[in-house]
């Protein structure tokens, strides 16, 4: 999902509601419902192609990342923007979608990741992580910072790189950062508790990658 360094490629790609969905730039496309290799804007009804473009209010935005919560959210440089059908639960189609801001942290040219029903992203400066949650009071994801307890974790070590979740035994957010160590997450919302340890090695981590097996991952 990384944006590509070359200019015209996709800078985002995920599959949503049975959709395969791409952004470039500000350019939002969506294929036929349960058919991902149709665009066809011929093709009517709610199962047709989606095809817009993300201009909301404060200016029109590059779409760092697409990530598929309950709503698909749209990272952009500037703004969280969900694709918003007119129900919580509906599905987004090409007459029901529009886009609208949801917070205004930015992210920056880094895939987010997925835990339960929230997400995690790498702010634009990258020495910040922000957890996507939706606030049922509001109605709309709030984009809150999972750095607060560690307030200089990214700043001190070089910024965030790269994350990776691992969901057994516990959920476990690692993110690499930037001097070769790792920070890693340990959150249950349930319990409201949240906690950062560092996972340092003789040598440098310069990625992570998590596999399923049995009991632990």
């Amino acid at each position: 999902q990384q944006p590509s360094a070359i200019p015209g490629l996709l800078s985002a790609v995920t599959f949503h509601d049975g959709r395969l969905v791409w952004a470039r730039y500000d350019k939002f496309r969506a294929s036929e419902s349960d058919d991902f290799e149709a665009f066809n804007l011929d093709t009517e009804g709610d199962s047709g192609s989606i095809q817009r473009n993300i201009a909301t209010t404060g200016g029109v935005f590059n779409v760092n990342a697409l990530l598929s919560l309950s709503r698909l959210m749209a990272l952009t440089d500037a703004a969280e923007i969900p694709a918003r059908s007119d129900a919580f639960d509906t599905t987004i189609t090409p007459t029901n979608v529009s886009f609208k801001n949801a917070d205004t942290v930015g992210s920056g040219p880094y895939s987010p990741v997925k835990m339960g029903k929230r997400g995690y992203f790498i702010a634009r400066s990258g020495v910040k992580l922000y957890e996507l949650a939706y606030n049922f009071e509001q109605q709309d994801y709030d984009a809150d910072d999972a750095t607060a307890l560690h307030e200089d974790l990214g700043e001190d070590h070089s910024g965030f790189v790269e994350l990776a979740v691992q969901r057994h035994p516990q959920p476990y957010l690692w993110a690499v950062l930037g001097d070769g160590q790792a920070g890693i997450l340990l959150t249950s919302p349930k319990d409201q508790i949240s906690a950062w340890i560092r996972f340092v090695t003789d040598g440098e981590v310069e990625s992570v990658y998590v596999l399923p097996a049995t009991t632990e991952d």
